[in-house]
């Protein structure tokens, strides 16, 4: 299975120059592109060209009907360097360098998804995002720590929503509705969209209502794989006068008896993997955030510009469980998180000053109780899978400095400040299971210092250093709540910072018609907090795990991107990727450490496609999506067995065709297959299959 990945890398290293100089009809959209602004990497506006980090970003427009992906899943698994791991169709994590889970810090418009009970290794919380509210998804890939702070260490995901368009003079209307179905997927969606306002004022509301009944994958039906959502997004602007802006911003998602079927008897066995024995296991999700933000330009004499965030974000998740005796729980988290962020922007003799501060106070309620198989209720746990009536303060100062060193040489240097505490109220002690509650503090600077050379028209060369930060959370701490196939993870306090050290250099290439991106790196971690064995058992068989510092590990790969026109309305996109990494770990009860390979290492990926655009708004696009075998395996890899198969993940290669066509002047509609062939494969770590021949339909209405 590397062949067909090296040869689509190499088939686009070969196609995309002899091309280029024939690519000129394409070049207002290239020059387009070359001015894009991005706001992640640098914590404000730059230009893609101007950034000093490997930086990727996908826009609304760039997905067929607006958004066509069920998820913001589907939008990651857009971009050929990451691998987006699905525990379920609606538990879906993304891997950035090897990393995933809580070391890849998520942004909703810049204000944190992420918050202290996340959990290590692939989460669902991605899935309670809307993609059809979202007007672009940036992603910086390496750590981000000395901008965000803790856990910005495989990449930063910042998720940005649609913003009601604004009119010079007199008043504005307009609407947006989209429908998409898909066969393999059983799925319906639908989205309503308004927006409206005056010169000064302005807004933007939507509703979309998802359906997914069980999927379909090569072989035939997954059952237990459906689930029901309800979204719910507002924006309003005002624009109070010509150097001050107020945004006010709304989410809301209501997620209904999401599976997580493998650890179910519903599961399907696959390159004999293993079926679980839960009767069911299901997860509710609420979500709401409300945000205001007010935009400054020059607010006081020594700043071009100040833009101030206040945020209360809820999270709540339900898992009901029952067990093949037919007794079972129901267990609940409930974070509650005040937000503030500021940033200002100065202009200096020598640069320009970025700085800061963000906090981030979570209040998190826990619970858990058991029924018996009449359901009556049995026990009422001290604390539910993280410690119950619980507090958890982040806070983080931070100044970051662009400075011209000599003519086409810029040095960017960042420092952030990091205190990071918590207070836990009530959690059941591993010794004697009687309550308990303890309060820590950590506190650790983190530095960047990159560079970016233009002189080399149309090369530039970035690269540097950056140090990655975070601190422990309550999962880490307090979890007590089944992991993996057969594992059952107990609290573990005492725990201490793990920290990296990234090195990374790329070079991106511009000419007419196109761009290509290539960048190394080499990532160090230090006293990893990592899953152990205790060498006990519990009452269900589960073998118990904790966590340690246990000790260093590494990633290290490189990465390859890029998107050309080839003229005529053609252009050939794509890219790959390969890393290795290796940390250490206690592979078992006893205390010797070892060193193997990072748990669920991806394998080397490459999608390679080609898309034809057309003036009159006709657009058609065939890709191939591949990946090699997935088998360098840890031993908790190998234990996995209701994900992983014995030996390792297989390879795949899938094919995907898609067009679009204008309907009407206001509707267009989209056609596309995917997986044309009707492969059966799985993401590597993923705890279902992706579905087999999907046939879709979109059909969106604007005006």
């Amino acid at each position: 299975m590397r062949t067909p990945v090296v040869a689509a890398l190499v088939l686009l290293l070969l196609v995309v120059p002899a091309f280029a100089d024939d690519a000129e009809s394409d070049l207002d959209a290239e020059i387009s592109r070359l001015e894009e602004v991005l706001v992640t990497p640098a914590r404000g506006p730059r230009s893609i060209t101007d950034q000093t980090h490997t930086a990727a970003v996908v826009h609304r427009d760039d997905l067929s009907g607006a958004g066509a992906g069920r998820s913001v899943q589907d939008i990651l698994d857009k971009m050929p360097t990451i691998q987006m791991q699905k525990t379920a169709h609606g538990q879906g994590s993304p891997y950035i360098r090897g990393l995933t889970g809580f070391r890849n810090l998520t942004l909703i418009d810049g204000i944190r998804l992420n918050n202290s009970t996340w959990r290590s290794g692939p989460n669902q919380y991605l899935a309670t995002v809307d993609s059809f509210s979202l007007s672009r998804t940036e992603v910086v890939f390496g750590p981000g720590s000395v901008l965000y702070g803790s856990d910005s260490m495989g990449g930063t995901i910042n998720m940005i929503p649609l913003s009601p368009d604004r009119t010079d003079e007199g008043y504005r209307w307009g609407g947006r509705f989209l429908l998409r179905a898909a066969s393999a997927e059983r799925s319906g969606i639908f989205r309503a969209e308004a927006q409206g306002g005056a010169q000064d004022l302005g807004f933007l509301v939507g509703l979309t209502r998802k359906s997914f009944g069980d999927m379909h994958d090569g072989e035939g039906e997954l059952p237990c794989t459906g689930y029901e959502e309800w979204d719910g997004d507002a924006r309003f602007l005002w624009h109070a006068s010509s150097k001050v802006t107020f945004t006010f911003g709304l989410q809301h998602v209501m997620q209904d008896e999401v599976p997580r079927t493998h650890k179910t008897e519903h599961a399907i066995s696959w390159e004999d993997t293993t079926v679980g024995s839960e009767l069911i296991r299901e997860f509710d999700h609420r979500r709401t955030l409300v945000y205001v933000r007010g935009d400054f330009v020059e607010p006081f004499s020594f700043a071009e510009s100040m833009s101030a965030t206040l945020s209360f974000h809820n999270q709540f998740e339900e898992r009901y469980r029952v067990k093949s005796s037919g007794s079972g729980d129901l267990q609940s988290v409930d974070v509650n998180t005040i937000g503030l962020l500021v940033d200002v922007v100065s202009d200096i003799d020598v640069g320009t000053l970025t700085y800061g501060l963000d906090a981030y106070l979570d209040f998190v309620d826990s619970s858990k109780e058991k029924f018996d198989s009449t359901g009556a209720v049995t026990d009422v746990a001290i604390q539910g899978p993280v410690a119950d009536d619980s507090e958890y303060l982040m806070l983080g100062l931070y100044v970051q400095g662009e400075i011209p060193i000599v003519e086409h040489l810029t040095l960017v240097a960042g420092l952030r400040a990091n205190y990071v505490s918590v207070d836990v109220g009530k959690m059941e002690d591993p010794a004697t299971g009687q309550p308990t509650g303890f309060d820590d503090s950590w506190a650790a600077l983190c530095g960047s210092l990159r560079l970016l050379y233009d002189g080399l028209d149309p090369v530039s060369l970035y690269g540097g250093v950056s140090q990655g930060f975070r601190a422990p959370n309550l999962s880490d701490l307090t979890r007590l709540d089944s992991a993996r196939t057969n594992e059952f993870e107990v609290p573990s306090p005492g725990l201490d910072p793990e920290t990296m050290v990234s090195f990374e250099v790329g070079s991106r290439y511009w000419f007419t018609g196109g761009w290509l991106n290539l960048a190394l790196f080499d990532s160090e971690m230090s006293d990893m907090i990592m899953r152990v064995p205790t060498g006990d058992v519990n009452a269900d068989g589960e073998s118990i795990i904790t966590k340690e510092n246990v000790g260093d590990g590494y990633v290290r790969g490189i990465e390859f991107t890029g998107d050309v026109g080839l003229g005529a309305g053609f252009a050939v996109f794509g890219g790959g990727t390969w890393l290795t990494g290796r940390a250490d770990t206690y592979p078992t009860s006893a205390p010797v450490v070892e060193e193997e390979y990072l748990d669920r290492l991806p394998p080397l990926m490459a999608n390679l496609g080609v898309r034809w655009t057309h003036e009159s708004g006709i657009f058609a696009m065939g890709r191939i999506r591949t990946a090699g075998e997935a088998d360098r395996l840890s031993t908790r890899d190998e234990g996995d067995t209701s994900r992983i198969p014995p030996g390792g993940t297989p390879g795949y290669v899938v094919f995907d065709l898609e067009a679009r066509f204008p309907v009407s002047e206001i509707a267009t509609a989209t056609v596309g297959i995917e997986n044309l062939f009707d492969e059966d494969y799985r993401v590597h770590g993923s705890g279902t299959n992706m579905p087999g021949r999907n046939f879709y339909f979109v059909l969106e209405v604007a005006f």
